[in-house]
């Protein structure tokens, strides 16, 4: 009874804190929670992506190909809610809670203790990492799900290594940060499923592997369509640390990347610098923990044994896919590794604890450093963040197509800036756009340096960075602009200001 009412207490505070002002915090959505919520409500209505895509397993988005599972769970929310913010956030609050739930039962199975399984998810759901990427609507929350839940039924035992493959499968086609964690495991899980059964028993080998063998082959033909086929490559080419490098330039860039990730300077201290994955507050983890993380790797090293081997292992490997990419360190690629960087945290905190005569009064005191250390972030996260991340998160663009919406009816072309990058999709999701009138009236321009593709027009929707040039096209025609900076014409009584009350865009006619 006792351990019921406290698990029912951190699934009831996880929901507590993830919930409230959803919507607001962050105060918009970006371009890819607009673009996995217009891209499910296309699917909704006419069965196609925004490329017009019959239920694709890759959409191609903006041209680095977002993967399906979440997409698709968002079809399901959007259908209930309608295709608002809260449709796009709210499956991250599930797969997030999911992510709590298997994290614990995986824990349990590895190490069969209830306290270590505990404290682990309490670490894991005070984190400042979790507690962003659990509110908003990336694929990396469904991924990081379907991750923990194959590792809990591998876990198992041979009687479910099926389940645990069907699991690993869906994150793959969640995240691309778990596509290539999944890559690295298979081999290693038809080795551990292969010794798993007797050695003389070589019926019950085959019958275990060759449906596990055929599901994987199944699964990689999509893969194997875009990267060979389609043009699937691309994105990943230009942001990966191989491109035009030597052997030795890439594996120095690796190494680097990734001890990046281990710097206490990002877990503890200043975290990513984008704040669209940071909350702006210390690192990415809590600074209370940064003793428990020391004393649980010293621990992992000295106990040396298989789980120990486990958790390390797993950490590297999670660590991978942000480590070959240039951006680091990387909160969103390396969600992965924060499991295992909690449970290490976890160790370290009863290890200490060990220390103790007293344990009960032990765990009070840190259960108490704990919250309040959470309870100073949270509240920052609430009453501060907004308004210093709104320019990252888009705001603009969302007071644009929300606020202004009927004044657009009034022009016949509306020219909007691209400052702030793919205005289109903010239009298409906050307008609910007729998929089909903008699949055949949509103009693409090249894609970036980035490998982005980016949407000239759309009807009377244009989009640009040469606003003057533009207006110049036009002619005689009514024309309304939202300009980044302010023109000589006339102005309407408009600006858009981020929460900073900074001026953002200015409007003209």
């Amino acid at each position: 009874m006792k351990r019921k009412f406290i698990l029912a207490s951190i699934i009831i505070f996880f929901l507590l804190t993830r919930i409230i002002k959803i919507v607001e915090i962050p105060p918009s959505v970006y371009w890819d929670e607009a673009s996995i919520g217009y891209n499910a409500y296309s699917i909704l209505k006419t069965g196609k992506d925004e490329w017009g895509e019959f239920l694709p397993l890759h959409f191609r988005a903006f041209g680095e190909f977002k993967l399906p599972a979440y997409i698709y769970t968002v079809v399901i929310f959007g259908t209930i809610l309608g295709f608002n913010e809260l449709a796009v956030r709210l499956p991250a609050v599930l797969y997030s809670l999911l992510s709590v739930v298997f994290f614990y039962l995986l824990i349990k199975r590895l190490f069969a203790r209830e306290d270590l399984s505990i404290v682990s998810v309490l670490v894991l759901i005070t984190s400042p990492w979790f507690l962003l990427f659990s509110r908003v609507g990336y694929e990396a929350s469904a991924g990081l799900a379907f991750f923990l839940a194959s590792l809990y039924f591998f876990a198992k035992g041979s009687s479910s290594l099926i389940y645990g493959l069907l699991f690993l499968i869906l994150s793959f086609y969640s995240y691309n940060s778990f596509r290539i964690i999944s890559l690295i495991m298979l081999p290693i899980i038809f080795v551990y499923a292969f010794f798993l059964v007797k050695k003389e028993n070589w019926f019950k080998k085959l019958r275990l592997l060759l449906p596990m063998l055929f599901v994987v082959i199944v699964s990689l033909l999509p893969v194997l369509k875009l990267y060979y086929m389609d043009s699937g490559l691309v994105r990943l080419s230009d942001v990966g640390i191989t491109k035009d490098a030597t052997l030795l330039t890439v594996l120095a860039l690796f190494l680097k990347n990734f001890l990046l990730h281990l710097d206490p300077k990002f877990l503890f201290l200043n975290g990513d610098s984008n704040l669209r994955s940071h909350i702006g507050t210390g690192g990415e983890l809590l600074l209370v923990s940064a003793p428990f993380l020391a004393v649980g790797f010293f621990n992992l090293f000295k106990k040396f044994n298989l789980n120990s081997f486990i958790v390390l292992s797993l950490l590297v490997v999670s660590l991978i896919p942000a480590s070959i990419t240039k951006e680091s360190p990387h909160a969103l690629r390396a969600i992965g590794a924060l499991p295992f960087f909690s449970l290490i945290i976890a160790l370290g905190i009863l290890k200490t604890i060990d220390f103790f005569k007293k344990k009960a009064s032990a765990y009070i005191f840190l259960f108490a450093l704990f919250l309040i250390s959470f309870l100073f972030n949270f509240y920052f996260f609430i009453n501060t963040y907004p308004k210093n991340s709104s320019l990252q998160w888009q705001y603009p663009y969302k007071i644009l197509f929300t606020k202004y919406q009927p004044l657009f009816d009034l022009y016949d072309k509306v020219i909007i800036t691209d400052k702030y990058a793919q205005p289109y999709i903010f239009a298409l999701f906050y307008l609910r756009f007729d998929p089909e009138s903008f699949r055949q009236n949509v103009e693409y321009n090249s894609y970036d340096k980035w490998g982005f593709s980016t949407v000239g027009r759309f009807n009377k929707y244009i989009f640009t960075s040469d606003i003057s040039g533009k207006v110049n096209e036009v002619g005689d025609e009514k024309v309304l602009i939202i300009s980044d900076r302010e023109i000589n014409t006339k102005k309407l009584p408009n600006t858009v200001n981020l929460l900073n009350n900074k001026p953002s865009l200015f409007i003209y006619e």
